[in-house]
């Protein structure tokens, strides 16, 4: 054979190899990161067909890899059409965060559901990878930290200051913790600064529990912003005295329309100037959970009370600032 074609066919053999070792090397550790989740792991074609799975996915459903290839994805959810579209939200959004659902195994498993699409070399979507966070413990836990609460709060009628330490800082979890009684919150895992920061935080002020708090404004922080100079405290009353009430007449009217992109945008407008006029915190929180209700079109029901609630602090508080203004003025 000529010398060159038989350098060539060797060369073409081991470029084959070499190759084929890199397919190899590349398959392993896309295997070793699906292994890698402790929870649950899916990847589903866009037609819902299961295409693979971890040991987590089998444990948890009590059925095999061989099984599992190739079913409904869905049909291992208490609510497959609420699992259905939760998919359908992945390919339309890109992703989706902490969506709450049930698998159908033996014990009937709470998971918060996880998705991203992944696409080929050429970008084109091929399918979504899901993680089943598995909640059973944390939501145990979760209900044994809100009834002690509520009997500290209820039963011994104590305002002791409670900062609740969660791993999953959802807007549910933070209602869960206001509603309840709760002061605060801080995530694991804990940042030992911040933490005595909020200690510090509730120890200086007098304690007191959502039903207590006043929708009443504060100026304190804009009176430290404007370093006690009248006319420029005037000038942001005026600010929020004109912007306010015509974005609180949007945040109702969008509402009334379901008109979730308004509503949301008007809202987004009023949450920086609830800290110059010192609204309480608490009330800024029911505003991010409008923001987030109308964007993620959960909890639709709960956006009327939430919209009633920021309706009247931000009433309340026009209220107190045109008498603030007009002693300011005065002096």
């Amino acid at each position: 054979m000529n010398i060159k074609l038989l350098n060539a066919v060797n060369q073409i053999h081991n470029e084959d190899v070499f190759c084929n070792c890199i397919g190899r090397q590349e398959s392993q550790y896309t295997r070793s990161l699906i292994e890698a989740s402790r929870d649950p792991l899916f990847t589903i074609n866009p037609e819902g067909k299961i295409t693979d799975i971890n040991k987590a996915s089998i444990t948890i459903t009590d059925v095999t890899r061989e099984k599992l290839i190739g079913t409904d994805f869905f049909d291992y959810f208490t609510e497959p059409d609420k699992a259905r579209d939760i998919y359908k939200q992945v390919f339309a959004k890109g992703f989706v965060a902490d969506f709450p659902l049930t698998i159908r195994d033996g014990k009937l498993t709470e998971v918060l559901f996880n998705g991203s699409v992944y696409k080929d070399e050429s970008g084109k979507v091929i399918g979504v990878v899901v993680v089943a966070r598995d909640i059973t413990d944390h939501n145990r836990i979760e209900k044994k930290l809100i009834e002690a609460t509520a009997y500290i709060r209820n039963q011994m009628k104590s305002k002791i200051p409670i900062i609740a330490l969660t791993a999953d800082v959802t807007t549910a979890d933070l209602q869960k913790c206001t509603t309840v009684g709760m002061n605060d919150y801080i995530s694991k895992p804990v940042d030992e600064r911040l933490l005595y920061g909020k200690i510090v935080d509730l120890l200086k002020k007098p304690v007191s529990t959502p039903a207590d708090r006043s929708p009443g404004v504060d100026l304190t922080f804009l009176k430290k912003q404007t370093k006690n100079n009248f006319g420029l405290m005037m000038e942001m009353i005026e600010i929020y005295l004109e912007q306010t009430p015509p974005l609180v007449s949007i945040m109702k009217q969008s509402l009334k329309n379901k008109d979730w992109d308004s509503l949301r945008s008007a809202v987004h407008k009023m949450i920086p100037s609830f800290s110059i006029v010192g609204i309480d915190k608490d009330f800024e929180n029911m505003a991010r959970k409008i923001q987030e209700y109308s964007r993620n079109l959960q909890h639709l029901d709960e956006l009327p009370e939430l919209v009633t609630q920021i309706d009247n602090v931000c009433t309340h508080a026009c209220k107190e600032l045109e008498k603030e203004y007009k002693l300011i003025k005065i002096k």
